[in-house]
Order: structure tokens, then sequence, then C-alpha cells
């Protein structure tokens, strides 16, 4: 197996719902490349996956919650202003193809597609609440970390 990705850090971002099959199988490929890969959510400490119309596998979030790590105390010493650039960087180099290349066939399922949709049409001060809404941002700031 190629390590081409040694090395390489990979977040992948999950909520409870996910099509379990839809995150564990690229994770095992990113892994088998020589990648860490980090299990991110805006949800509770732990997120649970679903195999069609059931329940599946609980995962525990691996970055945001605190797992010690070099990646996480990084992330842990940034200021709101430094996570929301973080977020927002990472959103454009997945764009350019630079960090995840998606298919150039991949459809998003109907539920992903409508959120997706329902983001675009929000204003721009509207877009940057609900980023920290679901990164976390907005209850964890402090008074002075404010945007």
């Amino acid at each position: 197996m190629s390590r081409e990705l040694e090395g390489k850090n990979i977040a992948i971002l999950v909520t409870n719902g996910f099509e379990q099959v839809e995150m564990t199988q690229p994770r095992q490929a990113f892994v088998d490349a020589g990648a860490n890969t980090f299990v991110i959510s805006p949800a509770g400490e732990q997120v649970q996956g679903w195999n069609h119309y059931d329940k599946a596998d609980y995962f525990q979030k691996e970055l945001i919650i605190g797992k010690e790590n070099t990646q996480f105390s990084t992330y842990k010493g940034y200021s709101s202003n430094q996570k929301l650039f973080f977020w927002y960087s990472l959103a454009r180099e997945m764009e350019q193809g630079n960090v995840v290349r998606v298919p150039n066939d991949y459809q998003l399922s109907p539920d992903a597609q409508q959120l997706l949709e329902a983001v675009m049409e929000l204003e721009f001060s509207q877009k940057l609440v609900f980023i920290k809404d679901v990164v976390g941002l907005g209850a964890a700031q402090t008074t002075e970390e404010k945007v």
C-alpha cells in the first residue's frame, strides 16, 4: 500500500446521524495511506453513525473535545478569531482541491444538499454566525475574544 499521505493530518467532520460507512471507509483508506485522522464534530463528546435507517456505532470526537495531542494543543491555544480563520482556510483549501479531493461525480445526500442550499442563501454575517456555532465558538467565547 502506498504511504503517499505519510505524516498528513486529516480532519473528518461529522455530526450525529451520519452514514457510518461514508466515514469509516474513507478514514481507513487515509490511515492505510499513512495519514493521521481526527474525528471532529459540533455535536457532544460522541457522535453516532447510522447504517441506513438503523443506529450504528458511537465515535469519540478527537480534536475539538480535547484529546491531548500536538494538533489539539495548538488548536486549543488559538483565539476565537484564529479558530474561525482555521475553519475558513480549511474550507478554501478543500474548495481548491488541496486538502481532500472530492470526486467530480460525488453527490450530496438530499439532507446535505438541503442544508448546503440553506447556508448558501444566508447573508455573509449570518454565514459567519452559522460557522461559529457549528464549530463551537459561539458559546465558548470570552468577552475579550468576541469577533
